[in-house]
């Protein structure tokens, strides 16, 4: 059996369509008797879902080519694209006026939700009625040509144009050519096919959900899930969410940072409930792209100090807070245990980069990290005298003796009120001073030779000064030890006593025990002298018990050795006179 008229499957006309169109020709009142004939439900055929069987049925019924008839059913789209599924029309149909006036078919294309204009003449689809604003079925457009409700005329439905440089028509360019050309759209991310595109564009909604469009400056709100409006502002809804996914993601990632900028001002429960349904699409590995940028614009987000280190997305990846390029005050205090006075007298200085950020609740302080770590980084660089001494191995006085005597130099630095010593001059006076580890050596122990030889004036200072100058080769037996741990050989501590008395003698003078010693003269003869003021002292020394003490510089040695030996001459001389 076959049907008496035969008509040909138009270009672009969808299956259903054509079966009403084949009902119309044969001058049946319905579609039931055929929906018997091809063993079929109404809503199959409705919503263009014919099954394979059915379509052989109707090959034959109407003497066409079964691949082509199978190839305008949905069902047959389905099976290569079945994630896309929900984005098919069901129960309701859309259309073009002025092919519906030049053609009089149902194009394929019309059955998708993204597909919202049509292309050969820039118009946008009507999915209702334009006089009552009822849905619109197949069998009323194409048979009886005006609505059930009212009566109104499809073909008297008024244009509604849309300009072809506007980014709608561009979006839908890109999005028709990847429905049925297969071409992939958004070559920024990496190019989507079919599949992807619909996974990345449900959960963009998300994101989108609310915000203004961004295309051609319209004031139209997104709503990509409730349907609280009617009519043909259905099709415009999707028209406005398709194409907004669209722009989000050209130009990638400028447009990206705009959307998601936008979204950050939303109402903080209403964006947390949406950041995490669009995260789980982000795990998605075709995305890593869009999650990497994602997951900048947040680390950007903490710089600016406009969210907090607890925000979500860094509880779940602590390691994006390793990439970020400022900190709050408040983390830098808690982290260095510097006040916010203390921050502030860094930041004028120099020596801190810290800028305030006004906001509507309150003045937010944020600190440069890199700026921080160069300033923790000096700051290691210095300690205090305290800590000075537990790297020497001596007291802290000991240590004020070493700045006194200019072995170690103090530094005015921000970082206190003290004065601080560089750590590596006190590191330095270490690796000088302990020499090199000799596990055997028996020698004498550093505090000890200082206790032992302190009545001959042996300092610490001392001790630095020969070991630089070579002239004690100082040991140890600790590895990693300090001052304290260093043995002296003592014939080498006996030369530095040698050299600090000469030393002492060059400087200051000599004793009268000196002179004793240096002169061969006795004691009662040099008190004489020094009674009939033949000789002066250069200084006198008064102790505690009120007991004198002369020094006597080597002028005055040398006057002493006149004296002598002008005595002697006059002794000799008269002794030769006697004879």
């Amino acid at each position: 059996m076959q049907f008496l008229l035969r008509p040909e499957l138009c270009d672009e006309e969808s299956l259903s369509g054509y079966i009403q169109r084949v009902v119309r020709l044969n001058q049946y009142k319905t579609s039931f008797g055929l929906c018997k004939l091809l063993k079929s439900s109404h809503i199959d055929i409705h919503n263009n879902l014919l099954s394979e069987k059915s379509t052989v049925f109707l090959a034959r019924l109407t003497n066409n080519d079964f691949g082509r008839l199978i190839s305008r059913s949905y069902r047959n789209w389905l099976e290569d694209q079945e994630y896309g599924s929900k984005h098919l029309l069901r129960n309701k149909i859309k259309f073009c006026p002025l092919c519906l006036k030049q053609k009089g078919i149902h194009k394929y294309k019309w059955g998708f939700h993204p597909v919202c204009i049509c292309l050969d003449h820039h118009q946008i689809l009507i999915d209702h009625c334009s006089n009552c604003r009822e849905k619109i079925n197949l069998y009323d457009l194409l048979q009886r040509g005006a609505c059930k409700g009212c009566g109104f005329t499809f073909t008297s439905t008024n244009e509604h144009w849309i300009e072809s440089d506007s980014m709608y028509v561009d979006s839908q360019i890109k999005i028709q050519q990847l429905l049925f050309d297969e071409v992939p759209v958004l070559n920024e991310i990496g190019g989507l096919d079919v599949e992807h595109f619909f996974r990345l564009a449900e959960f963009s909604f998300h994101i989108l959900e609310g915000l203004q469009s961004f295309i051609d400056n319209e004031p139209i709100k997104i709503g990509s899930f409730q349907n609280k409006r009617k009519g043909s502002l259905d099709n415009i809804r999707h028209l406005v969410s398709w194409g907004n996914v669209i722009w989000m993601y050209q130009d990638f990632p400028n447009h990206y940072y705009i959307v998601l900028s936008e979204f950050s001002r939303k109402n903080k429960k209403t964006m947390y409930e949406q950041k995490i349904r669009y995260e789980l699409g982000l795990t998605i590995k075709e995305f890593t792209i869009i999650k990497s940028a994602y997951d900048k614009f947040w680390i950007q987000q903490l710089n600016e100090g406009m969210i907090r280190r607890d925000f979500s997305i860094f509880k779940q990846n602590e390691k994006l807070l390793q990439l970020r390029e400022s900190l709050r005050r408040e983390e830098v205090k808690k982290e260095t245990g510097m006040s916010y006075d203390k921050l502030i007298q860094l930041q004028k200085v120099g020596s801190l980069d810290m800028e305030s950020n006004p906001t509507e609740e309150h003045q937010k302080y944020i600190v440069n990290r890199t700026s921080l770590t160069q300033l923790l980084k000096d700051r290691e660089g210095y300690i205090h005298k305290k800590e000075a001494a537990s790297l020497l191995g001596l007291q802290r006085e000991s240590v004020l003796n070493l700045v006194n005597g200019g072995i170690l130099k103090e530094y005015a630095t921000p970082y206190s009120s003290y004065k601080l010593l560089k750590k590596i001059e006190v590191e330095d006076i270490l690796n000088d001073c302990c020499g090199h580890y000799d596990l055997f050596f028996k020698g004498i122990k550093f505090h000890d030779a200082l206790i032992k030889y302190s009545v001959n004036g042996l300092k610490i200072i001392d001790l630095i000064h020969f070991t630089k100058e070579g002239v004690i080769h100082p040991r140890t037996r600790e590895i990693g030890g300090t001052l304290a741990d260093v043995l002296y050989s003592k014939s080498e501590l006996d030369t530095c006593l040698g050299l600090l008395k000469n030393e002492f003698h060059n400087k200051n003078g000599y004793y009268l025990t000196d002179l004793l010693k240096m002169l061969h003269i006795g004691e009662k003869k040099l008190k004489s002298l020094l009674k009939e003021k033949a000789i002066v002292p250069d200084k006198t020394i008064l102790l505690k018990d009120g007991r004198k003490r002369y020094l006597f510089s080597q002028i005055q040695v040398q006057i002493i050795q006149e004296i002598m030996e002008a005595n002697a001459n006059r002794r000799r001389r008269f002794m030769d006179i006697a004879e």
